[in-house]
């Protein structure tokens, strides 16, 4: 809402809720192809292991097939809660504002970015002579699965703009305008120890959250430099022209 607590000061308050929710699943979900086929320990029992596997075949003679660009099953849920406040102050020739815009975000994603029935690759790499003759032969070049370790694994992060301006009106054909921007973007943390790791790329290591003196935010630091300035004009040179920058 805005409020007009005098001529000279003026203040808005916004509230926003964003809700983003995604469930998918493959068109054949709940069967199990690959083991009626006699392929064991594709579609291993669960729901997330059931469908047709992907098969991609690479000889330049047969495109891919299978369950294809579908990254299912897929569960994801986010949400973010947004509170901004502006104020605007008239002193003389001069229009002064400044305020906050302060975000909290919970995300939970559950993705397949690799097929969970299993991705099997086929190619002339095995010595079977091409893409289909591995197939024929049952020649696997490479294997891949992806799996979902907590169904509740999720991340959260804190968000912060804060900003001031002034817009002075130098002369009645000049105009000028000047403010600064200070962003603080909090590392993401997890839900729960345990629910999350970081690459230490130093020590070739997983750094679990919460686990091993390791914080949920897996001990990222905060930037508070992370500051953003502005100049610009406005010139009315002809009644009819204005030239800014």
């Amino acid at each position: 809402f805005d409020l007009a607590l005098n001529a000279n000061l003026m203040t808005d308050f916004r509230f926003g809720f964003l809700a983003y929710h995604v469930s998918e699943n493959k068109i054949d979900a709940g069967t199990t192809p690959a083991l009626n086929d006699g392929l064991p320990n594709l579609n291993t029992g669960t729901f997330s292991t059931s469908g047709s596997p992907t098969y991609n075949v690479n000889d330049g003679s047969i495109s891919n097939f299978g369950e294809q660009n579908c990254n299912c099953p897929l569960d994801e849920s986010e949400q973010v809660l947004q509170l901004n406040n502006n104020w605007t102050k008239l002193v003389g020739n001069h229009s002064i504002r400044f305020g906050a815009d302060l975000r909290y975000a919970f995300n939970l994603r559950n993705a397949s970015d690799s097929n969970r029935s299993g991705l099997l690759t086929f190619s002339n790499n095995t010595g079977a002579g091409s893409g289909i003759a591995a197939v024929l032969e049952g020649q696997i070049a490479q294997f891949q699965r992806f799996d979902v370790y907590s169904q509740t694994a999720a991340n959260r992060q804190k968000r912060g703009g804060f900003y001031a301006q002034d817009s002075w009106r130098v002369t009645p054909k000049l105009t000028v305008n000047y403010g600064v921007r200070w962003d603080i973007i909090f590392p993401e943390t997890v839900n729960s120890p345990g629910n999350g790791g970081f690459t230490d790329l130093t020590n070739g290591t997983i750094r679990v959250a919460g686990v091993g003196g390791i914080g949920t935010n897996g001990n990222a630091k905060v930037d508070l430099l992370d500051l953003g300035g502005r100049f610009g004009f406005a010139y009315q040179a002809h009644p009819g022209t204005v030239i800014r920058g």
